[in-house]
């Protein structure tokens, strides 16, 4: 049974494109892949995902404006398998996404019969997967140095229910649902493209 995932689909535009070209071992995600995780829901029947995904847009959040940060490596800390991008809100006194996943997340999982999660929340857009060989993880690590993301922002709008992909090809998800924010972001607004 794939995984299910509740998550924020991560619009790319040529910043992904912009990337320094990856070394052998490492796989970039499609960028129609790219994803904020508000909560993984694991290989559960999808009517239960479903409920879970229901439950989180009966009271849909609000819009937000997200910086990217540094791409660091995540998995186990001495075999890392992903290379991903930290996220960070652009708020005073507070980090609008990690509030929110904090707030959302334990929704989701108990609509899902699932136990919280007691873990601190950690916004991050993974880019690329790294292969098993330790080469491999040296040459994903020198890579991720050069890269520079701190001046991206993208505006997360949606919501999305997802689930792993059935049949391979170069797409890793497929999103079963989604839906708009609900609530308007405050003037001015910071995810007009005059910004």
């Amino acid at each position: 049974m794939p995984n299910s995932f509740i998550a924020f689909p991560v619009p790319a535009s040529s910043w992904l494109m912009d990337l320094p070209p990856a070394p052998a071992g490492i796989r970039l995600l499609d960028s129609a892949d790219l994803h904020l995780t508000i909560a993984f829901l694991g290989s559960i029947a999808e009517e239960r995902a479903r409920a879970s995904f229901e439950c989180l847009t009966e009271d849909p959040s609000d819009r937000i404006f997200a910086r990217l940060g540094a791409v660091v490596p995540l998995g186990n800390p001495r075999h890392p398998s992903a290379l991903s991008a930290l996220v960070e809100g652009r708020t005073e006194g507070g980090d609008p996404i990690r509030d929110a996943i904090g707030a959302l997340r334990d929704t989701a999982l108990v609509a899902a019969g699932l136990p919280p999660d007691t873990r601190e929340p950690l916004p991050h857009i993974t880019l690329a997967r790294i292969g098993r060989k330790a080469i491999a993880r040296a040459h994903a690590l020198e890579w991720a140095a050069r890269i520079d993301l701190t001046r991206i922002h993208v505006c997360l709008e949606r919501i999305a229910l997802y689930r792993t992909a059935r049949e391979p090809g170069p797409r890793s998800f497929e999103i079963l649902e989604s839906v708009a924010a609900g609530r308007v972001s405050r003037d001015p607004d910071p995810c007009s493209p005059s910004t």
